[in-house]
């Protein structure tokens, strides 16, 4: 137990710890003297009836509810950051732009009365930037997959290699499905991580213009209702291909880098 959590479950909590102390002095009374015992509990009764234990124990929640977001915002600055350093320069400037402009957003409608549909739009608004940040890993992995074409290019090169030896070699005939369907598996999935590539372009796109409305709505209109509407569609569309940008960019399975070991293993020989 942290320092902080100690304060918290004594000093910021004297109504606990007074029910605490008055239970077990009546528990310690009562084992002594049934009528000092029966009069300990009934003002252990009043002291928790009294209006002052009410407040005492909303502030001690608050307080406690208060240290709870706090370590749950420090868990999620540390997860983006150990994101934000595996990814490249540009992509980290494009989430820091992002994040800045849901600031400013958020600030302007800081001034909206407490409408209940533009409580909505800044709790759907507060997810934007954690999104983006998904997608830009996702995109950055499909960029990774992207570099490998010249890889490709080298496989196609021992393919054709392999061939003209395989014409001198019948033993190396074993080996001719196996290795066509590995550069047909590589090349599919290449295809994939271009179409991926660009789903994940148009949903960051699609962020930045959400935010662009939003903070145009903030300033010129109060129709909530469309603007919520719209951002609500935007969150459903990014969580229904998220999943789908994450399984493209899957670099290789198990299966097929054990067959390019054995491919490459069977070529050395």
């Amino acid at each position: 137990m942290t320092p902080n959590q100690v304060r918290l479950s004594t000093a910021s909590e004297p109504a606990t710890f007074v029910i605490t102390l008055m239970g077990l002095i009546a528990t310690f009374a009562l084992s002594h003297s049934a009528t000092l015992g029966v009069i300990l509990s009934l003002l252990t009764g009043t002291i928790l009836a009294s209006p002052w234990i009410g407040p005492l124990r909303r502030r001690a929640n608050a307080r406690q509810r208060r240290a709870r977001d706090q370590r749950r915002r420090q868990e999620q600055r540390q997860r983006e950051q150990k994101i934000l350093q595996s990814l490249p320069l540009g992509h980290q400037n494009r989430f820091w732009i992002i994040r800045n402009r849901v600031w400013s957003v958020s600030q302007s409608l800081d001034h909206r009365p407490q409408d209940p549909t533009w409580q909505q739009v800044q709790e759907q608004l507060a997810r934007l930037p954690e999104t983006a940040l998904r997608l830009l890993r996702d995109l950055h992995n499909v960029e990774r997959l992207l570099d490998q074409a010249d890889e490709l290019h080298l496989y196609r090169q021992i393919d054709d290699l392999a061939r003209e030896v395989e014409r001198a070699s019948p033993r190396l005939g074993a080996i001719k499905a196996s290795r066509q369907a590995v550069l047909r598996r590589r090349q599919e999935q290449l295809q994939h991580a271009h179409e991926e590539r660009e789903v994940i372009f148009t949903q960051l796109s699609m962020i930045e213009d959400i935010i662009d409305l939003l903070r145009e709505s903030s300033l010129l209109t109060d129709d909530t209702r469309e603007v919520s509407c719209q951002l609500e569609d935007l969150m459903l569309t990014l969580d229904v291909t998220e999943e789908a940008a994450r399984e493209a960019t899957a670099i290789a399975t198990a299966d097929e880098v054990a067959e390019l070991a054995v491919f490459e293993e069977r070529i050395a020989v």
